[in-house]
């Protein structure tokens, strides 16, 4: 009886070292990463010149794409702003050169500012 019990001990043995993995346990980790958008919309709103809106693409970090200048019968044009009036920032001079990146995550709108020629 000892026998088989031995013999039945050893044959479990033998099943289980067989069924056991050989190949190491592999771990795979996923990472996921958000990406910011990086390209918006800007409308051009010419406040009271011609063209009287247009929108253009810009890219976040990027300086401001070239673009036409408006024009207004009797005034002298400025360069666009970030307000009606030149109060805020300003992202084009008076020869629509960008003197700024775009900085803000959005779609915005600029103004044209414009000054009244005596």
């Amino acid at each position: 009886m000892r026998k088989l019990l031995l013999l039945f001990l050893l044959s479990l043995s033998v099943v289980l070292i067989s069924c056991a993995d050989p190949t190491p346990v592999s771990r795979t980790t996923t990472t996921t990463t958000t990406t910011e958008q990086t390209r918006f919309s800007v409308v051009l709103r010419g406040n009271g010149g011609t063209p009287i809106a247009r929108t253009i693409n810009v890219t976040y970090g990027k300086p401001m794409p070239n673009v036409s200048k408006p024009s207004r019968y009797g005034y002298t044009f400025l360069g666009y702003y970030n307000t009606m009036y030149a109060t805020g920032k300003m992202y084009y001079d008076s020869n629509m050169n960008s003197v700024r990146n775009w900085d803000l995550h959005s779609n915005d709108t600029l103004y044209a500012v414009w000054q009244y020629n005596l």
